[in-house]
Protein backbone atom coordinates (compact mmCIF):
# COMPACT_ATOMS: atom_id res chain seq x y z
CA UNK A 1 0.00 0.00 0.00
CA UNK A 2 1.20 3.53 -0.38
CA UNK A 3 1.11 5.78 2.65
CA UNK A 4 1.70 9.16 2.80
CA UNK A 5 3.06 10.46 5.83
CA UNK A 6 2.69 14.11 7.36
CA UNK A 7 4.13 15.09 10.85
CA UNK A 8 7.26 13.59 11.73
CA UNK A 9 7.51 14.61 15.74
CA UNK A 10 7.30 12.80 18.94
CA UNK A 11 4.35 10.40 17.95
CA UNK A 12 4.45 10.87 14.09
CA UNK A 13 7.88 9.40 13.88
CA UNK A 14 7.17 6.28 15.63
CA UNK A 15 4.09 5.55 13.60
CA UNK A 16 5.68 5.89 10.48
CA UNK A 17 8.65 3.79 11.08
CA UNK A 18 5.55 1.02 11.87
CA UNK A 19 4.36 1.64 8.66
CA UNK A 20 7.44 0.72 6.50
CA UNK A 21 8.39 -2.40 9.25
CA UNK A 22 4.88 -3.59 8.03
CA UNK A 23 6.13 -3.25 4.25
CA UNK A 24 4.26 -0.41 3.08
CA UNK A 25 5.43 2.02 0.71
CA UNK A 26 6.02 5.57 2.50
CA UNK A 27 5.85 9.17 1.69
CA UNK A 28 6.67 11.18 3.97
CA UNK A 29 7.28 15.34 5.18
CA UNK A 30 7.90 17.46 7.61
CA UNK A 31 8.56 21.06 8.13
CA UNK A 32 11.92 19.86 9.57
CA UNK A 33 13.47 18.22 7.08
CA UNK A 34 15.75 16.43 9.68
CA UNK A 35 12.82 14.67 10.96
CA UNK A 36 12.65 13.33 7.42
CA UNK A 37 16.29 11.29 7.12
CA UNK A 38 15.75 8.24 9.38
CA UNK A 39 12.59 6.95 7.62
CA UNK A 40 14.63 7.87 4.29
CA UNK A 41 17.20 6.25 5.67
CA UNK A 42 14.76 2.95 6.11
CA UNK A 43 13.30 3.35 2.80
CA UNK A 44 11.04 6.11 2.81
CA UNK A 45 10.61 8.89 0.34
CA UNK A 46 10.77 12.70 1.23
CA UNK A 47 8.01 14.92 -0.69
CA UNK A 48 8.12 18.06 -0.89
CA UNK A 49 4.86 18.88 0.67
CA UNK A 50 1.42 18.05 1.78
CA UNK A 51 0.04 18.42 -1.60
CA UNK A 52 3.40 16.09 -2.84
CA UNK A 53 2.33 13.45 -0.32
CA UNK A 54 -1.48 13.26 -1.33
CA UNK A 55 -0.53 13.14 -4.95
CA UNK A 56 2.06 10.02 -4.54
CA UNK A 57 -0.29 8.18 -1.60
CA UNK A 58 -3.44 5.80 -1.49
CA UNK A 59 -4.00 6.84 2.50
CA UNK A 60 -2.82 10.02 3.65
CA UNK A 61 -2.00 9.84 7.81
CA UNK A 62 -0.98 13.28 9.33
CA UNK A 63 0.15 13.73 13.50
CA UNK A 64 0.38 17.54 13.37
CA UNK A 65 0.71 19.55 17.01
CA UNK A 66 -2.44 21.31 16.75
CA UNK A 67 -5.60 22.92 14.78
CA UNK A 68 -4.00 25.52 13.19
CA UNK A 69 -1.31 22.89 11.55
CA UNK A 70 -4.07 20.48 11.03
CA UNK A 71 -6.36 22.84 8.90
CA UNK A 72 -3.62 24.30 7.12
CA UNK A 73 -1.84 20.69 5.82
CA UNK A 74 -5.65 19.88 4.65
CA UNK A 75 -7.48 22.39 2.99
CA UNK A 76 -4.66 25.27 2.94
CA UNK A 77 -2.59 26.45 0.06
CA UNK A 78 -0.14 23.56 -0.94
CA UNK A 79 -2.23 21.00 1.09
CA UNK A 80 -3.18 17.15 0.99
CA UNK A 81 -6.49 18.78 -0.65
CA UNK A 82 -5.25 20.03 -3.78
CA UNK A 83 -4.19 17.01 -5.47
CA UNK A 84 -5.43 14.04 -2.79
CA UNK A 85 -7.32 11.18 -5.31
CA UNK A 86 -10.87 10.16 -5.47
CA UNK A 87 -11.71 6.86 -3.04
CA UNK A 88 -8.30 7.75 -1.17
CA UNK A 89 -8.46 7.92 3.02
CA UNK A 90 -6.72 10.61 4.74
CA UNK A 91 -6.49 9.73 8.76
CA UNK A 92 -5.88 12.38 10.88
CA UNK A 93 -4.51 11.34 14.78
CA UNK A 94 -4.08 14.86 16.12
CA UNK A 95 -6.22 16.71 18.66
CA UNK A 96 -8.13 19.16 17.29
CA UNK A 97 -11.94 19.81 18.26
CA UNK A 98 -14.70 17.84 16.31
CA UNK A 99 -15.99 20.44 14.58
CA UNK A 100 -13.06 20.66 12.88
CA UNK A 101 -12.80 17.48 11.99
CA UNK A 102 -16.75 17.34 11.01
CA UNK A 103 -15.64 20.52 8.29
CA UNK A 104 -13.01 18.52 6.95
CA UNK A 105 -14.68 15.37 6.38
CA UNK A 106 -17.05 17.67 4.70
CA UNK A 107 -14.44 19.08 2.26
CA UNK A 108 -13.02 15.75 1.39
CA UNK A 109 -16.15 13.90 1.27
CA UNK A 110 -16.97 16.15 -1.94
CA UNK A 111 -13.86 15.05 -3.46
CA UNK A 112 -14.53 11.51 -2.92
CA UNK A 113 -12.29 11.05 0.13
CA UNK A 114 -12.92 9.54 3.00
CA UNK A 115 -11.53 11.58 6.21
CA UNK A 116 -11.41 10.29 9.18
CA UNK A 117 -10.09 11.50 12.56
CA UNK A 118 -8.54 9.01 14.85
CA UNK A 119 -6.06 11.10 18.07
CA UNK A 120 -4.19 8.77 19.34
CA UNK A 121 -3.84 7.78 23.02
CA UNK A 122 -0.54 5.92 25.17
CA UNK A 123 2.35 8.18 24.05
CA UNK A 124 5.40 7.67 22.17
CA UNK A 125 6.08 4.12 23.86
CA UNK A 126 2.95 2.85 22.61
CA UNK A 127 3.50 4.25 19.69
CA UNK A 128 6.96 3.38 18.98
CA UNK A 129 6.35 -0.74 19.44
CA UNK A 130 7.65 -3.11 16.77
CA UNK A 131 5.12 -4.02 14.16
CA UNK A 132 5.81 -7.82 14.84
CA UNK A 133 5.16 -7.47 18.67
CA UNK A 134 1.94 -5.30 18.28
CA UNK A 135 -1.50 -7.60 19.01
CA UNK A 136 -3.48 -8.76 16.14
Amino acid sequence: MKVGFIGLGRMGQPMAHNILRGGHELFVHDIREESCAPLIDQGGEKRKDPRDVAEAADVIVTSLPGPKEVETVMVGKGGVIESVRKNSIVIDTSTVRPTLSKNLAAQFHEKGVACLDAPVTGGRERADISVKDSPR
